[in-house]
């Protein structure tokens, strides 16, 4: 998805991490939890302007 599409259709996005299928702090496919929560404040911080 393109960043000028994302800018001008999605208002509002919502992502779901579950404890219950990590184990370590990773993810089944090696997702590390902490840097994926980190990224995810990062874009939500971008798109309000909080940055």
């Amino acid at each position: 998805m393109a960043s000028s599409f994302l800018a001008a259709c999605c208002d509002e996005a919502i992502a779901y991490v579950s404890d219950e299928v990590l184990s370590g702090g990773r993810s089944p496919e090696g997702f590390n939890t902490a840097q994926l929560l980190a990224d995810l404040k990062a874009l939500g911080e971008e798109r309000v302007g909080r940055k």
